[in-house]
């Protein structure tokens, strides 16, 4: 009963987020290259959209975002930093958003293919 009340007013205050694509194509880069990069999202509710926190599916992926409440019908801005060390091939990454939203986490992906280095040491 008191998870039913408590969930009915969470509704209330949901909002819903809305990027552009469910997979974005950060290209190619060299291993050890960092990459950054600024998707956009829109905040498709009735409602201020707050972020609460994101973050990478794994340390290689730290997203930094707007701490600003971003109003209804308004672009807010997630900027994902991946770090191509020790990640050669090809690579898809997700960041989890949490929200007021409703589900509460929103999941984006994107993928980038990370060439190794051309020269191979094989000395110190």
């Amino acid at each position: 009963q008191t998870f039913a009340r408590e969930e009915e007013e969470r509704l209330k205050t949901v909002t819903s987020i809305k990027f552009d694509k469910e997979v974005y194509d950060f290209g190619t880069c060299t291993e050890g290259d960092k990459i950054k990069k600024t998707i956009e999202f829109t905040n498709t509710g009735k409602l201020p959209l707050v972020i609460n926190q994101a973050y990478g599916s794994c340390g290689c992926t730290v997203p930094t975002y707007d701490k600003e409440p971003v109003q209804p019908g308004k672009k807010g801005k997630l900027t994902i930093e991946f770090d191509s060390k020790n990640k050669p091939g090809a690579n898809t990454k997700s960041v989890m958003i949490e929200a007021n939203t409703n589900p509460p986490i929103t999941t984006v992906s994107f993928s980038v293919k990370v060439n190794t280095t051309k020269k191979k040491k094989w000395y110190n």
